[in-house]
C-alpha cells in the first residue's frame, strides 16, 4: 500500500488541481431560471412605530399665539403636536430639532410618506403643508421638506417600523421550503426560520421594531441535496448551493481512478515490469 501511495503521489497532486479548478468553476456559475413556483410570504405588523424629528422650520407668517404648535397630520391616522417654539417677532428661522415617536394602528399598507404626511401650525386661512421633498434615504426612513408659500418651510426625518410582524407563509407546490427571515432597523436585527411543508401554511411571529424584513426562500428535493431558491414566484437554480452535486461524483470519480491506477501499478510489480 505504501509502495502505491508513493507511486501515484503525483496523480494525487494533479487530481487535487484539477479538483479545486472544477470546484471554483462550479462555484461561480450563474443562477439560471428553471420555472415557476407559487410559494408567497406576508407580514402584518401588530403595531406600526413612526418616529418623526422636526429638524428646522422657518415661519412666513405671524402666528396667533406666542408658543405654536406644529402638528403632524395622517389623515384619518394621526393629528399630534410633534414640537413647540416660542414665536419671536422678526425671527423667521428655528430649530427645535424635536423628536416625536407614536404607535400607530390602522396604517394602511399603501401608505406613503410624499404623500399621506402634512404639516401644520394650526393658523387659520392656511391649509397644512404637504411634502414637496421626499427623499427615501433607506428602508423605513424618508427625509422631507414641507413648502407651504407664504406659510411655512420645514425639514424633518420619518422613520416607520413594523413591530412583532405576523409573519404569514403558504406553500403552493410539491416541494418543501425553509423561509430565512432577517428583520433590520438602524441599531439591531433579528432573525427567524420558517420550514413550510408542501401545500402547507405556517405562521410565525418575527419579534422586534424593523424598518424592513429581508427573506430568503430555499425549496430542497432528496433530502436538501437539490435545491432551488425562490425569487418573486420564480425559481433559480444557483450550484454553489447545490455544489454536492459536483462533490460526490468528483469524489467518487477520483477513487475509481485512483484504485484502478494502484491495481495496474501492483500487476506490474507482479509481472516484474518498470512503473511508468
Amino acid at each position: 500500500m505504501k509502495r502505491c501511495f508513493k507511486v501515484l503521489r503525483r496523480r494525487i497532486l494533479l487530481l487535487a488541481i484539477l479538483n479545486l479548478l472544477v470546484i471554483g468553476i462550479s462555484y461561480n456559475l450563474p443562477s439560471f431560471e428553471t420555472g415557476r413556483y407559487d410559494f408567497q410570504i406576508n407580514y402584518d405588523p401588530s403595531l406600526w412605530i413612526l418616529r418623526f424629528r422636526l429638524v428646522n422650520i422657518t415661519l412666513f407668517t405671524t402666528p396667533s399665539t406666542q408658543e405654536v404648535d406644529i402638528r403632524l397630520i395622517i389623515p384619518g391616522v394621526l393629528n399630534e403636536t410633534v414640537a413647540s417654539i416660542d414665536y419671536i417677532p422678526g425671527l423667521l428661522f428655528y430649530e427645535p430639532d424635536a423628536l416625536f415617536e407614536k404607535s400607530l394602528e390602522g396604517l394602511s399598507a399603501s401608505f406613503s410618506p410624499n404623500i399621506d404626511v402634512r404639516l401644520d401650525l394650526g393658523v387659520p386661512g392656511y391649509f397644512p403643508a404637504i411634502p414637496t421633498y421626499a427623499y427615501h434615504r433607506r428602508d423605513g426612513v424618508w427625509e422631507l421638506r414641507f413648502q407651504s408659500p407664504g406659510y411655512l418651510d420645514a425639514y424633518g426625518e420619518l422613520t416607520l417600523l413594523m413591530k412583532d410582524p405576523v409573519v404569514s407563509v403558504r406553500n403552493n407546490g410539491g416541494m418543501p421550503g425553509i423561509v430565512r427571515l432577517l428583520g433590520k432597523s438602524s441599531n439591531s436585527s433579528s432573525q427567524l426560520e420558517i420550514e413550510v411543508p408542501p401545500n402547507g401554511v405556517a405562521t410565525r411571529v418575527l419579534e422586534g421594531e424593523f424598518t424592513s424584513i429581508e427573506s430568503i426562500t430555499r425549496l430542497c428535493l432528496i433530502s436538501h441535496l437539490l435545491c432551488f431558491n425562490c425569487v418573486k414566484g420564480v425559481l433559480y437554480f444557483v450550484m454553489r448551493d447545490n455544489i454536492l452535486l459536483i462533490l460526490i461524483p468528483l469524489i467518487l470519480g477520483d477513487l475509481f481512478y485512483m484504485f484502478q491506477a494502484c491495481m495496474r501499478n501492483i500487476e506490474r510489480v507482479r509481472r516484474g515490469t518498470k512503473k511508468i
